[in-house]
């Protein structure tokens, strides 16, 4: 359970209230100074932190007999950050392996069954589900939906959406379609966007929702939101592995180990596929690295295609207020386009390939 002290960090962290944020951990570590969660949660607002004093305390705290699976999961996670520093890429990349297998672990009974949900159902969801039909017209509901495998640069591309001429509400990760497609009603997924203030007429009843596992659900986004947008953001996938891993999406299932990374990203692949030969035309592909080096040209072609005004303000989201982020790029989404991310996997390509299994391997290559 969380702390106090940690819960007040989540709130405000979301808000980008950094320093706030970190002040909260430290109180929280105060009351459990060998808690490792914490610590990895202090090093992303203050690196600072990755000293020798706390190399030393996660040596002794993850050698001893009694050390939690949590802590060996978050030690582990953290030794990597060391050697990253270091320029120890192969280190880094095995103690991210070891921390990863860890925090499975500690989730073990959840995480396998929803690997299940996963792998063996939401790929025949289609199959499953049928939308009960009824007279709407929703022809004036024009969301943008942002779909994509993990680390993509999906916030990054919600954000300049939404900082344009026109005021583009948010709606981050909703979740809506995975929580309440199998009830079969559109009335209810509506009135989940309505809940969430999203449908509103200054907008012109356009909105973002980037919940990324939307790609199984675009049959059902055209049912029910025949003017939808969708926008795929594509990256380098060997950069985007590296990134998952680094990052520690807590609550994927599929994102703590190699063989269902691989497996996930088979899935959204072939199903994106898929999906641009049943509906030509609907999905934007938008990629990670053209964006980022060409920003201006690419976000005005989004934005055309978004049939959306453009300014320079598009840019300039990390200067908005009133931003609140749930995702993993909370730090990232305050700070200027940079391209410190580009072929980010180069010092790993050599033990990501390595541990490719099989079939995964020839798409992962290629793509």
């Amino acid at each position: 359970m969380q702390s106090h002290a940690v819960k007040d960090y989540n709130i405000y962290a979301k808000l980008g209230h950094f320093q706030e944020a970190v002040k909260c951990l430290q109180r929280a570590l105060k009351d459990k100074p060998n808690d490792l969660e914490t610590f990895y949660m202090l090093h992303r607002l203050e690196e600072n932190v990755l000293d020798s004093t706390l190399k030393n305390k996660i040596t002794k705290v993850i050698s001893d007999d009694g050390c939690t699976k949590m802590n060996l999961a978050y030690g582990n996670l953290l030794l990597a950050k060391f050697e990253q520093q270091a320029g120890n890429y192969e280190k880094e990349f095995n103690y991210l392996l070891k921390g990863h297998d860890y925090f499975f672990q500690t989730k073990s009974t959840k995480f396998e069954k929803e690997l299940k949900y996963w792998f063996d159902i939401l790929p025949r969801i289609e199959e499953i589900v049928s939308l009960k039909k009824t007279d709407d017209n929703n022809h004036h509901l024009k969301p943008i939906f942002i779909v994509g495998f993990p680390r993509c640069g999906s916030t990054l591309i919600e954000k300049v959406i939404a900082s344009g001429a026109k005021h583009i509400p948010m709606g981050e990760e909703t979740g809506i379609f995975n929580t309440l497609i199998h009830q079969g009603s559109r009335t209810k997924i509506l009135e989940a966007y309505q809940q969430r203030n999203l449908l509103q007429s200054a907008s012109d009843y356009t909105f973002t929702d980037k919940s990324l596992e939307n790609f199984f659900y675009i049959k059902f986004i055209k049912e029910i939101f025949p003017s939808a947008k969708v926008i795929n953001c594509t990256r380098d996938i060997l950069s985007s592995i590296i990134s998952i891993l680094q990052t520690n999406l807590t609550e994927l299932a599929w994102a703590h180990h190699l063989k269902y990374i691989y497996q996930f990203f088979n899935l959204y692949h072939q199903k994106i596929e898929h999906l641009k030969t049943t509906f030509p035309n609907f999905i934007y592909d938008l990629n990670y690295e053209k964006f980022i080096n060409n920003p201006e040209t690419e976000s005005k072609k989004l934005m055309e295609h978004c049939n959306l005004p453009w300014n320079k303000r598009c840019l300039k989201f990390y200067e908005r207020k009133d931003i609140v982020s749930n995702t993993a790029s909370d730090v990232q989404i305050r700070k200027t386009i940079h391209k410190h991310s580009l072929n980010k996997y180069l010092p790993y390509e050599p033990f990501i390939l390595k541990h490719k299994e099989g079939e995964n391997s020839a798409i992962i290559k290629e793509f």
